[in-house]
């Protein structure tokens, strides 16, 4: 990840970067992200910051075998 590791400290262009790293060297189509459920609230916050720049939620028959999605709540961003 570009910058800081530190996702608290992840400014808005170390994430942009991130975004671009994912499409153009890594070739990605999507980008999910995933938060626990207890410590989320899907329309404030993160989840909120992360819509209005193009994630949106996953829906639980969508989520990949290996996440469990009774306790996660994910975002993805096509790219």
């Amino acid at each position: 990840m570009p910058g800081d590791p530190n996702p608290s400290s992840l400014s808005r262009d170390h994430f942009v970067e991130l975004l671009e790293l994912c499409e153009d060297v890594l070739h990605y189509k999507r980008v999910l992200v995933c938060f626990d459920k207890a410590n989320i609230h899907p329309r404030h916050g993160i989840a909120r910051a992360l819509n209005c720049v193009g994630f949106n939620v996953l829906p639980p028959d969508s989520f990949p075998a290996f996440l469990n999605k009774n306790t996660l709540f994910s975002m993805v961003y096509e790219l």
